[in-house]
């Protein structure tokens, strides 16, 4: 753990219960591979945990494509137990993807733009993207939402996408900590969660999903 400050990340998460236990690994096959683990093997699984790395050595995105996933991104899976039905994991990804455009705004002051279904842009380049999975443990449903974040990536680092492709410290002209990003994601996500599946309204985010939502 090196390369990530789990004091540091700590200090910064404002959450009651999301993120609050985390592993993580300088470098993973995937996280979500790791979560979804877990969940068959019943290991110490709490609602609210996170996967993160610095590295993924096959990552992958929807339909099983390649997310090249290099040193100096954040790759994460949180791992929640929702009372969904199938057809509305969608919602979770809008609103998980939300959660991130909200962070990125607030606290370093990027205009995030959701694409659907799942990824992230700004300033019409690919900035990162979701990839959200059921497991089905023992009547016990799992969601998986995983997340690749080009966050300290400069342009040569992005080659060959680096003319669709941007990142963090590329948009602000310097590095960013890790911890910091990961921590601010998931203190937005906790609220806009927790009132989702308390209320089962998601009519309400939508409305302000869809000011920054493009098809």
């Amino acid at each position: 753990m090196n390369d990530f400050n789990v004091t540091l990340y700590n200090q910064k998460l404002n959450t009651s219960w999301l993120g609050k236990d985390i592993k993580y690994f300088t470098s993973i096959d995937s996280t979500n591979n790791y979560a979804s683990l877990l969940e068959k093997k019943a290991e110490h699984i709490t609602e609210g945990m996170v996967i993160a790395a610095g590295q993924q050595t096959r990552g992958r995105g929807k339909l099983g494509a390649e997310w090249v996933s290099p040193p100096g991104g954040l790759y994460f899976t949180l791992i929640l137990k929702p009372n969904l039905k199938p057809r509305n994991m969608p919602q979770i990804t809008l609103l998980f993807a939300y959660a991130a455009a909200r962070a990125l705004q607030i606290r370093y002051g990027l205009k995030i733009i959701i694409k659907w279904p799942n990824d992230l842009y700004c300033c019409n380049r690919k900035l990162g993207g979701i990839l959200v999975e059921p497991e089905n443990i023992k009547d016990n449903l799992y969601v998986n939402l995983g997340m690749g974040l080009n966050v300290n990536l400069a342009s040569k680092h992005l080659k060959p996408y680096e003319d669709t492709s941007t990142s963090i410290s590329v948009q602000l002209g310097h590095s960013v900590h890790l911890e910091t990003v990961l921590a601010s994601i998931l203190t937005q996500m906790e609220p806009m969660y927790s009132q989702f599946i308390t209320n089962n309204d998601f009519a309400f985010w939508f409305k302000q999903i869809e000011k920054i939502l493009i098809y």
